[in-house]
C-alpha cells in the first residue's frame, strides 16, 4: 500500500487579496473633486496630481524623490497657490518608456491641511 496523504484546507481569507483601506483621509482624485490644476515639487519640478487629501498626495513626475526627503508641494487652484511642508513616505519606478522614467511618489504632509480641500 501507498502513503495516504491528508490536506486539510482552510476557506481562503478573502481580507488578504483585498485588504482593507488603511487611508486617514478620503481622496479627491479628480479635478472636479479638489480643483488643483497645477502641482509643482519645488524648486520647480512639474508633477502629475493622481491624489489629494488633507494628510498628503500621490504624485508622478520624472523625478525620483528619496525616501524621507522633505518637500514643498505647490498646489494651485483657480483661487490660490499654497505651499505646504511635506516627507516622501515612497517613490517607485511607475513607467518605463524608451526616453523616459516616471516615478509615483507618495508624499505626507507635516501637517493636515483640509482648509485647501474643504471648499469643494
Amino acid at each position: 500500500m501507498g502513503t495516504v496523504l491528508s490536506l486539510n484546507l482552510e476557506p481562503l481569507n478573502l481580507e488578504l487579496l483585498n485588504p482593507p483601506d488603511r487611508r486617514l483621509e478620503p481622496r479627491q482624485r479628480s479635478i472636479a473633486e479638489h480643483g488643483i490644476f497645477s502641482v509643482r515639487i519645488k524648486p520647480g519640478r512639474v508633477v502629475v496630481l493622481v491624489d489629494v487629501s488633507a494628510g498628503g498626495t500621490l504624485v508622478e513626475g520624472q523625478q525620483q524623490l528619496r525616501p524621507g526627503a522633505a518637500v514643498d508641494v505647490q498646489m494651485c487652484d483657480v483661487m490660490k497657490e499654497v505651499v505646504v511642508r511635506g516627507r516622501v513616505l515612497r517613490s517607485a519606478v511607475f513607467r518605463l518608456q524608451a526616453t523616459d522614467i516616471w516615478y509615483r511618489t507618495a508624499i505626507q504632509f507635516d501637517r493636515r491641511h483640509p482648509w485647501f480641500l474643504e471648499r469643494r
